[in-house]
C-alpha cells in the first residue's frame, strides 16, 4: 500500500439535565479524537439528539432580531407524552450572535416547541412511554447562515473584507493595527486574526507563522458548554455560542488542514471533528463541509481509528453525492481498507 501520508497534499481547502462545565479554550489543543464522540457507530453512547421526531414547525422569528439580522441558537428539553406530543418544554441553553440579544429567542423557542411531534417510545414489553427528548432549535436567515457578527465592528470589517480581495497587503496593515489596540472583544480579535491567517496563508506564508496566529484566534474564541441529559447511556450535548460557533467552521477547517500537513494527525482529527459538530448543531449544511469530513478520514486513518476513517468518508461520499461532486480516485482503496479494518475490529 503507498504511504498514506504522502497523500494529504491533494486535499483542497473549501472557503467558500444541566450545563455542567465551561471548557477552557485550549482545551482543544490537548483532546483526543474520542473525545468528540461524533460518530453515534463508533460509540456505546446514544446521540440525545437523534430522536426521530414527526412534525417540528418552524419557530417565528423574533421582529426585534430580524430587523437587525441577529441570528441565534436555542437547546431545549421536552417532555414527550406517550403519543409523542409535548407536554412541557424548557430552554437549557441560548445563544444570539450579538451579545446585546442573548435571549431573544427563548421564548419563541418554546412557543414553537409545543407543537412538536415525536415518534411515541416503547418499554422493554412493547408499551408506549413518556420520554425526554432534547432539539436544537436554529435562527438563521437566508443568506446570512454562516455570516459573521461582528457587532460595533461590522461597518469595519465589511470595508476589510473587500480590502483583502483587492489589497491584501493594506488590509494586513490595517488589521495588525486593529489587533494592536485595546478596542477589540475577544471574538472581534478572533475575527480578525483569522483573517490575518487567512491572508498569510494565501500569501504563501510559513506554515507555523499561521498556525500561530490561527492557534491565537482559537484561544480567543474557543469555549464549548457540555449538557448532561440524566441518561447515563446518552453522551453529553456539547455546545458552542452562535457567533463563535460559526467561526470555529473557518478557522477550525484551516487549522486542520495545516496540522494534516504537518501530519499532525491528532490534531487535524480534532479540529475537524469539531468543526462537524458545530455544522450539525447550527444545521448548516455547506459543500464546504466535505473537505472536513475527507481530512477527518484521512487523520482517522492514520491514528488507526477505523470506524472513525469510515464513518467519516461514508459522511464524505454522502455529502458528494447531494451537492453533486465525485471523491478523488486516490481516497478510494483507503475506504475499502478502513473498512475491511472496521469489520475485522467488530468480529474481534
Amino acid at each position: 500500500m503507498r504511504d498514506f501520508q504522502k497523500l494529504f497534499y491533494i486535499s483542497l481547502i473549501l472557503f467558500f439535565g444541566k450545563i455542567i462545565s465551561a471548557e477552557n479554550p485550549t482545551d482543544l489543543f490537548y483532546a483526543e479524537l474520542n473525545d468528540i464522540d461524533l460518530f453515534p457507530s463508533c460509540s456505546k453512547l446514544k446521540d440525545p439528539l437523534a430522536t426521530r421526531p414527526i412534525r417540528q414547525s418552524p419557530p417565528r422569528y423574533p421582529r426585534r432580531a430580524l430587523e437587525r439580522d441577529v441570528q441565534g441558537t436555542v437547546l431545549v428539553a421536552l417532555d414527550i407524552s406517550d403519543e409523542g406530543k409535548v407536554i412541557s418544554s424548557e430552554v437549557i441553553w441560548s445563544s444570539a450572535d450579538n451579545p446585546k440579544y442573548e435571549n431573544i429567542f427563548d421564548k419563541n423557542s418554546i412557543e414553537a416547541s409545543k407543537n412538536f411531534i415525536y415518534e411515541p417510545k416503547f418499554n422493554e414489553y412493547g408499551n408506549k412511554v413518556e420520554s425526554k427528548e432534547h432539539a436544537i432549535i436554529v435562527f438563521t436567515i437566508e443568506g446570512l447562515e454562516e455570516t459573521l457578527n461582528l457587532g460595533s465592528q461590522t461597518r469595519k470589517f465589511n470595508s476589510l473584507r473587500r480590502m483583502l480581495r483587492d489589497n491584501p497587503e493594506k488590509f494586513l496593515i490595517e488589521v495588525e493595527t486593529l489587533i494592536s489596540g485595546n478596542d477589540l472583544s475577544k471574538i472581534q480579535r478572533a475575527i480578525y486574526l483569522y483573517f490575518k491567517g487567512l491572508a498569510l496563508y494565501q500569501k504563501g506564508a510559513e506554515v507555523e507563522e499561521v498556525i500561530t496566529i490561527l492557534e491565537d484566534s482559537q484561544k480567543n474564541y474557543y469555549q464549548t458548554y457540555s449538557y448532561e441529559t440524566g441518561n447515563l447511556e446518552e453522551k453529553n450535548i456539547v455546545l458552542m455560542g452562535n457567533n463563535e460557533s460559526k467561526l470555529h467552521t473557518y478557522n477550525g477547517i484551516l487549522l486542520g488542514q495545516l496540522y494534516l500537513e504537518q501530519s499532525r494527525w491528532n490534531e487535524a482529527a480534532i479540529q475537524n471533528a469539531s468543526v462537524i459538530r458545530n455544522a450539525r448543531n447550527q444545521k448548516i449544511d455547506s459543500p464546504r463541509y466535505l473537505q472536513a469530513y475527507i481530512n477527518l478520514g484521512i487523520s482517522s486513518y492514520n491514528l488507526k481509528q477505523w470506524c472513525q476513517a469510515s464513518e467519516s468518508w461514508k459522511s464524505a461520499n454522502d455529502l458528494s453525492k447531494k451537492i453533486q461532486r465525485q471523491l478523488p480516485e486516490w481516497i478510494l482503496p483507503f475506504i475499502a481498507e478502513a473498512n475491511k479494518r472496521r469489520a475485522l475490529e467488530t468480529v474481534e
